[in-house]
């Protein structure tokens, strides 16, 4: 097991005995409500002018990095469920099987190409430089499990990028069956109709290790930027925002309503914007809320035992962010000078220095325990756990960061009767979408989520993502 894993020596006993357990939020805070927060769309022609001009003097100024969050296992994807769809577009690209990584799972073909969900990524950042005439570096936040997997596809690939990909690894953790309690709460994650077996399976056997290791957690994007020292290399070469996203939510572009929320962040001086939107009809993931006029994100679990649910919160956590380099100084009691310095000392001394203030910031980030499924060899699903921490939720690791919430459109704010609209009303309402996540092969299948995902793809593949004339 990695040694610097957050859970010391011996998790799974940890766990069992109580010591390493979900973080819940205190009381006091309250629920986001329907148009508390700026949304995209609604910026006067002027105000959409002044964020855009910023913006794109920021990346034309050398200041911005981009970076995709590519280390997940797709854990709710399981390859024993492979649509037919999926298998055609697999062998159309010559793939065997599956891919270890959500990064490499195809997503539709165009022009003669499979397009994954890495390629759409990879291109709408080469594209959208080269619309502005710019240079940026691109991090790809990979897991050691698919590292090897995504340098082998990428390397046959010439996206046309302005210098070579910068690879940020994740550390692995050895999973563990979830108590009962926790697997119960985690019901969402699991299909309805083998979760009584998975109950049964946490009952007999909560805490016993499993043959499998995953991630733990996207707080480690920020615990491997410090620890790895690329915080310093990329503030050594004038970065001072990076951009990053999950990797199943294509309709994220990189456009120019990206550059005028890089602008909104840059007028406004906060530590990261947050896109957020309407939570989609059944749709998990962490809520915006508010504590003492300070916005904060929180995951599902952490609103367990508390007055309200996440889904009490009108806005969900897009997992779209824009964050400034100065907020790893609060988080990690360090500061960007401090992480310059480290450049040029010796490489044992720098090693040491910015594990431990890796470490000093994962201890302060709440714990969060999701448990996810999981196939035994002889095909059971299971509930399995590494405790993790969320880079969302590094809002609530320190009271001085300072979160903006940026509200933009979802695939329910298309509306349900998106299939049947003529086509000039579906196209107006997709090309606002901005969050369309991909959790699991329902979604993947979903009509509505395919049309505006395949869409936007094509915008990305075909069309200019920022309109001229550039200011």
């Amino acid at each position: 097991m990695n040694s610097n894993h957050p859970c010391g020596s011996d998790p799974a006993q940890r766990y069992l005995s109580g010591q390493l357990r979900q973080a819940i939020l205190q009381p006091g805070f309250e629920p986001s409500r329907a148009g508390s927060v700026p949304h995209v769309d609604a910026l006067t022609p002027s105000e959409r002018a002044e964020y855009i001009r910023r913006g794109v003097q920021l990346v034309r100024s050398g200041r911005v990095a981009f970076s995709i969050l590519a280390a997940g296992a797709a854990s709710r994807m399981d390859p024993a469920e492979l649509p037919p769809q999926v298998q055609h577009l697999l062998k159309r690209s010559g793939l065997l099987q599956l891919p270890a990584g959500k990064a490499l799972v195809p997503v539709l073909e165009h022009a003669g190409t499979v397009w994954t969900y890495l390629d759409l990524f990879l291109v709408n950042v080469a594209r959208f430089l080269k619309q502005l005439d710019a240079a940026a570096p691109v991090l790809l936040f990979v897991s050691s499990a698919n590292r090897d997997e995504t340098c082998r596809y990428l390397a046959e690939r010439p996206y046309e990028l302005p210098e070579p990909i910068w690879y940020l690894e994740q550390p692995l953790a050895r999973a563990f069956v979830a108590r009962l309690e926790d697997a119960r709460a985690a019901e969402r994650n699991f299909p309805s109709e083998e979760f009584p077996q998975v109950l049964e399976y946490s009952r007999q056997n909560a805490g016993q290790y499993l043959p499998c290791e995953k991630p733990a957690g996207h707080g480690e994007f920020l615990h491997q930027l410090v620890a790895s020292g690329m915080a310093g290399q990329l503030a050594g070469r004038g970065i001072r925002y990076v951009a990053v996203r999950n990797i199943d939510n294509v309709a994220a572009l990189v456009d120019e309503r990206w550059l005028a929320a890089l602008g909104y962040l840059d007028l406004h001086q906060a530590d990261l914007l947050a896109e957020v939107s309407q939570r989609p009809l059944g749709q998990k993931g962490g809520a915006l809320i508010r504590r003492n006029e300070r916005w904060l994100l929180a995951e599902d679990p952490s609103f367990t035992g508390s007055t309200y649910s996440a889904r009490d919160s009108y806005y969900i956590n897009n997992a779209v962010a824009i964050l400034d380099l100065s907020l790893l100084g609060k988080l990690y009691e360090t500061s960007v000078e401090e992480l310059l310095r480290w450049n040029d000392r010796p490489l044992p001394e720098r090693t040491a220095a910015l594990q431990r203030l890796a470490e000093r910031g994962r201890s302060r980030f709440p714990t969060l325990v999701d448990p996810k499924p999981f196939r035994l060899p002889n095909g059971r699903l299971v509930a399995a756990v590494v405790p993790e921490t969320n880079m969302w939720e590094s809002t609530l690791a320190d009271d001085r960061v300072r979160l903006l919430p940026w509200a933009v459109d979802s695939d329910q704010d298309a509306g349900a009767d998106l299939l049947s609209l003529p086509q000039p009303e579906q196209e107006r309402r997709i090309l606002r979408v901005r969050f369309c996540p991909v959790k699991t092969w329902a979604d993947y299948l979903d009509p509505r989520k395919q049309m505006i995902t395949h869409r936007l793809a094509r915008r990305i593949l075909d069309e200019r993502l920022v309109e001229p004339p550039v200011p």
